[in-house]
């Protein structure tokens, strides 16, 4: 016996209960599932602004003196502006306990209470959180849709077998959306727009097209969400269910109301195909927090961020991605906004390596006026790359690698990407050409030198001369003219030289050609100095210190 509808706030987490009778209906058929978000409105703006979402059940938050807050908090809605006038489209279980419901005009709910804690309506916001969620339900079907500016369909007729069956389906759904925080009701039903409908209005799961006619002539007109003029033509005929539409007439109820709501009636009873678009994941990841006044204040700035990068490294797990870019902006009243780009050395999730280097940005920003906004920005997400782990507890982990690329992306995010850079070795005879500057990423490093030897090396030839290991660790930039005691080199006194000569002629093809003997000298005060005599003009050089 069907259960009695009931009007009620939603629950956390709330699903309709499905009929048994139909349960072997659904295997070889279509079933969709939709999942309706009604305080997504208000429960995003909390999310965005740092505050604990006012809906969410005392069960999985704090109890005691947290429901001592809860209750003698201010009662809150969110607002829109309608045909020039400002009305509720969400409000919170305080508000609506004082009888304010969505659709209400903002100055008649004033007069419910006039303590009312008023938010504007940020789509934008809406629309982030819903796509989160949408990417969160791919792991339960790969077919997800979205039904702005609340909603979401999933074709789960091929998980069922899965997750062994709707009800255990379900409750992973549930899971999903409960630890992100939003009250959700969710029913199912052979077509999308029938399921969206039954779980507006708690009509219970309808599992076959045998029980879809009953179970939606039942639901009010109101789960339809026509525009309200044509509810209200409705409503003047006696019409106020799906079935009462069903029996009339389809040409004079196409006429008077037009086609579109019946071809709507069509969709969800299945006598018409009902495509939907499958939710495809942005390449990137947006987040953007809104300050009530314009701030400079460091703290503000770190709280906001800090809340930002942590909705980040939480996207990037349940997508299993990783990023390598991040720009962070702030917007200004009446001027451009001002931001700053992150790049790292290696493509990462971890959320206290990207906080790290947005606070060290933080710390050194000016910015031109206050901030009424800010946004992170990250991407394009690149798969991620996960590192072995230790087997047993007392194996050594090497960490010098990454603690390297860490040092290296702190101080490139204090002193500029272009004061931090890399060292490779060039396939030239040179010294003062064997070296190349690189990015500090030693992978790029390698790549950018083999690319300079194949593009200046005009014959094959060895990549490193095999007198390396004896070129000092300092080299001059400009070679340092020295003086001569008859055929001996001076510098600070005569040198004695201890080891050459190593003659160098390279580079005749380019016109900077060379022709030079280089020796090891040491000087009167042990200083070991790379030394050599130009052929060209018999002179005398400093060219580098040994360690």
């Amino acid at each position: 016996m069907a259960q009695p509808i009931r009007k009620r706030a939603p629950t956390f987490g709330e699903t309709s209960a499905s009929a048994p009778e139909a349960g072997a209906a659904v295997r070889d058929g279509q079933l969709w599932l939709a999942v309706w978000l009604p305080g997504l409105a208000l429960q995003a703006i909390d999310r965005a602004s740092g505050e604990e979402p006012s809906d969410q059940p005392a069960n999985s938050r704090e109890s005691g003196r947290s429901a001592e807050r809860r209750a003698a908090a201010r009662p809150s809605v969110v607002v829109e502006s309608a045909q020039g006038r400002l009305c509720v489209v969400a409000a919170d279980d305080a508000a609506r306990r004082l009888g304010i419901e969505p659709g209400l005009n903002l100055s008649a709910a004033f007069a419910f209470s006039g303590s009312l804690r008023v938010l504007e309506r940020s789509p934008r916001t809406e629309r982030v959180h819903l796509e989160a969620l949408a990417a969160v339900c791919g792991e339960l079907t790969p077919t997800v849709s979205l039904e702005p500016p609340e909603s979401l369909l999933l074709d789960v007729g091929a998980s069922l077998r899965l997750f062994g069956g709707l009800s255990n389906l379900k409750k992973a759904l549930a899971e999903k959306i409960a630890s992100r925080g939003f009250t959700f009701r969710a029913a199912a039903a052979p077509t999308p727009l029938a399921a969206l409908w039954l779980a507006r209005h708690r009509g219970g799961d309808a599992l076959s097209k045998d029980v879809l006619l009953a179970r939606t002539s039942a639901l009010p007109l109101a789960v339809t969400q026509w525009p309200p003029p044509v509810r209200a033509a409705l409503k003047d005929m006696g019409v106020e269910t799906v079935g009462d539409c069903l029996r009339l007439p389809r040409g004079g109820f196409a006429r008077r109301m037009g086609r579109r709501y019946l071809e709507d009636l069509d969709r969800a009873l299945g006598r018409h195909a009902d495509p939907r678009r499958p939710f495809e994941a942005p390449a990137s990841l947006d987040f953007e927090t809104d300050l009530l006044d314009g701030s400079t204040s460091l703290p503000v700035f770190v709280d906001a961020v800090s809340r930002m990068t942590k909705q980040l490294a939480d996207e990037l797990r349940v997508r299993q991605a990783q990023v390598r870019e991040m720009r962070l902006s702030f917007r200004h009243r009446g001027q451009k906004p001002t931001t700053c780009r992150i790049e790292l050395l290696e493509a990462s999730g971890d959320e206290i390596r990207l906080s790290e280097l947005l606070f060290d940005k933080l710390e050194r920003l000016a910015l031109p006026a206050p901030a009424t906004s800010l946004r992170l920005e990250a991407g394009p997400l690149l798969p991620a790359r996960l590192r072995a782990a230790r087997l047993f507890r007392n194996d050594p982990v090497d960490r010098d690698e990454e603690s390297a690329i860490r040092l290296v992306e702190r101080l490139r995010g204090r002193l500029g990407s272009r004061a931090v850079h890399g060292l490779a070795l060039a396939a030239e005879h040179r010294p003062e050409r064997a070296w190349i500057e690189t990015d500090a990423n030693r992978r790029q490093a390698a790549a950018a030198s083999a690319s300079v030897s194949r593009a200046d090396s005009p014959r094959v030839s060895p990549p490193v001369s095999p007198w390396a290991h004896e070129r000092p660790l300092w080299i001059l930039r400009t070679p340092q003219r020295l003086g001569s005691a008859g055929a001996a080199p001076c510098y600070d006194g005569v040198l004695r030289l201890t080891e050459g000569p190593e003659r160098i002629e390279s580079g005749w093809w380019d016109g900077h050609g060379i022709s030079r003997d280089y020796y090891a000298a040491t000087s009167e005060r042990g200083e070991k100095l790379w030394v050599y005599r130009d052929r060209a003009d018999s002179g005398w050089y400093l060219h580098g210190y040994f360690g």
